[in-house]
């Protein structure tokens, strides 16, 4: 009787299995995808902490990692980095261009070491101390090491950097210190010029009423006119599971990444 009793009871669960299964066939995603948590307790870089502004450009929209941020809008430049309502946005912006940007500054330093020491220290002195340089920066190096052919440290060094910087290994020579400043070093002025040349860029889209996207990948977009209500009215509709609501800001052309912080951060 007891084993009777189980098969009915398993006849019973299965058959209500069963019947509900036609009423679960569609599966509803949610509308947002927990954020990441960091695991080696760095802030998120995808965070932001814009500053309400009294008066500024109240055309167009800004969305920053996902984030929308209010009108008015000021933009403005601050150590060659662009500003929107106080929160850097653009080129030299991002968690992988701080890297890069740090790396670039250890290049300078590097190449700044070895044209002062060429011809005034040994080459293998010189040699030790450009790779001790580097690898005591640790905050972009992972390792480094100088390349079989050619002496030290006229040849190249072969460096390993950390993931999300964007820099190719080192090479020294005593004709570019003849000539003067550096690549790297001429590309840190070049920077400075071009802080502005983004601000004006910004606000002009700004002011034509376009939505301007900064993604944490680097990306910044322009996106046409009335794309902000366009997508304000996809993120209030509630008949959107997540599939849906990627479908539809693929088609206003946020995608891949963007897409998906938008998911994660945008709130109305």
């Amino acid at each position: 009787m007891k084993i009777l009793g189980v098969i009915l009871s398993l006849v019973v669960v299965c058959g209500n299995c069963l019947a509900a299964g036609p009423d679960n066939s569609t599966v509803h995603l949610p509308r947002h995808i927990k954020k990441g948590v960091r695991t080696d307790g760095k802030p998120d870089p995808t965070d932001i902490k814009p500053v309400a502004q009294k008066s500024g450009i109240r055309s167009g929209a800004v969305i920053i990692y996902g984030h929308p941020v209010k009108s008015p809008y000021q933009v403005r430049v601050a150590d060659n980095k662009v500003l929107i309502n106080e929160v850097p946005v653009g080129p030299g912006t991002t968690e992988g261009d701080v890297l890069t940007e740090s790396a670039s500054a250890l290049r300078v330093k590097a190449e700044k070491m070895f044209c002062d020491g060429n011809g005034k220290k040994s080459a293998s002195a010189l040699a030790d101390e450009i790779l001790a340089l580097f690898k005591q920066s640790s905050d972009t190096v992972i390792n480094a090491r100088w390349n079989n052919t050619g002496t030290p440290p006229e040849t190249t060094l072969l460096v390993y950097w950390k993931r999300g910087v964007r820099q190719s290994d080192v090479r020294f020579s005593g004709k570019a210190c003849a000539r003067g400043a550096g690549p790297e070093a001429a590309r840190a002025a070049r920077q400075t010029r071009d802080g502005e040349k983004h601000a004006r860029a910004f606000r002009r889209a700004l002011e034509e009423g376009r939505l301007l996207f900064f993604g944490s990948d680097g990306k910044t977009m322009a996106m046409p006119v009335g794309t902000d209500g366009k997508l304000e009215a996809v993120m209030k509709d509630n008949t959107l599971d997540r599939k849906g609501v990627t479908e539809k800001l693929e088609s206003l052309g946020f995608r891949g990444h963007a897409a998906r912080e938008i998911l994660s951060n945008y709130e109305n």
